[in-house]
């Protein structure tokens, strides 16, 4: 079975582009943490003093970058939603992921909150055979469009308008 190409939560990178090839960005995410809405931790640094437990998918960019924060006891998983199994049921403090994932996550989650800053830059982009630089293109120009129209803007603002003031599209 092959797959023409993956519109994901993909973050553009070395290794990736070795593998496939990427759209331009079309969204700059940050990974943050997610906590109990009653917490007081606002940042992960925090998370690193108290030594707290954090939870983050297995082979992602996330779990890579928590190697900078030793002191953490991590939790590496198959999935994020298992991440949100483990922290609803109490056995992590804390989520790390992507701003967008852990938007949805608190979403769904009332007692779940998004906080901190983003500690990394992923630019996120849309994957195809790096030898299909035609289907790439095509893709560049939809993406193009929606920056040039406003359909960028408008789709920032109705899924993550709650960030903050939509940037301008990358």
């Amino acid at each position: 079975r092959s797959v023409d190409l993956v519109a994901h939560t993909m973050t553009i990178n070395c290794t990736r582009w070795s593998r496939v090839g990427f759209s331009t960005v079309y969204y700059d995410a940050g990974q943050k943490i997610l906590v109990r809405s009653d917490s007081a931790v606002t940042s992960i640094s925090e998370l690193q003093e108290n030594r707290s437990q954090i939870c983050a998918p297995a082979g992602s960019t996330n779990i890579d970058e928590l190697a900078n924060y030793p002191g953490l006891q991590v939790t590496a998983v198959d999935d994020i939603t298992d991440c949100l199994v483990l922290f609803q049921q109490g056995k992590v403090e804390a989520i790390t992921a992507d701003d967008t994932v852990l938007a949805g996550f608190a979403d769904q989650d009332p007692y779940a909150k998004v906080v901190g800053d983003a500690f990394t830059s992923e630019p996120y982009g849309i994957a195809a055979n790096k030898d299909d630089v035609d289907l790439i293109r095509f893709v560049n120009g939809v993406l193009a469009t929606a920056r040039a129209d406003g359909e960028w803007k408008a789709t920032y603002e109705r899924w993550l308008g709650e960030f903050g003031a939509t940037p301008e599209p990358p």
